[in-house]
């Protein structure tokens, strides 16, 4: 079966403490994995805002102690600017993806490959 990049995820990042992962592949059947391929991020306010990001094995309710920055910390989006990240990540199904910032609207769209898991 060929693959084929898709959209995943696309919205806001929030400004309160990650909770619910933004993104994870389905656990329930049929369950899913996924590569993350590109992720953007996009300031549409009007001052900078600090983002952060995280991966977490088995997902769920996020954990400082399990989670795994896959940014920077505090990685700075000016006003007006687009940040891409293009590395790859692969997620299992129910892995989980986290996103803060600390103040302001920054939107995002997540792009890559989904299937079933084998």
């Amino acid at each position: 079966m060929p693959l084929k990049t898709i959209l995943l995820k696309t919205g806001a990042v929030p400004t309160t403490a990650p909770g619910a992962p933004i993104y994870e592949p389905s656990d329930s059947d049929p369950k899913q994995v996924a590569i993350v391929q590109s992720m953007r991020f996009t300031n549409t306010g009007s001052s900078a805002s600090k983002l952060q990001a995280w991966f977490q094995k088995d997902g769920g309710t996020f954990s400082s102690s399990t989670a795994r920055r896959i940014l920077p910390f505090d990685l700075v989006i000016p006003a007006g600017f687009t940040l891409i990240e293009d590395s790859e990540l692969t997620l299992d199904s129910g892995d989980g993806l986290y996103l803060k910032i600390d103040s302001g609207t920054v939107e995002f769209v997540l792009s890559g490959i989904e299937r079933e898991a084998s």
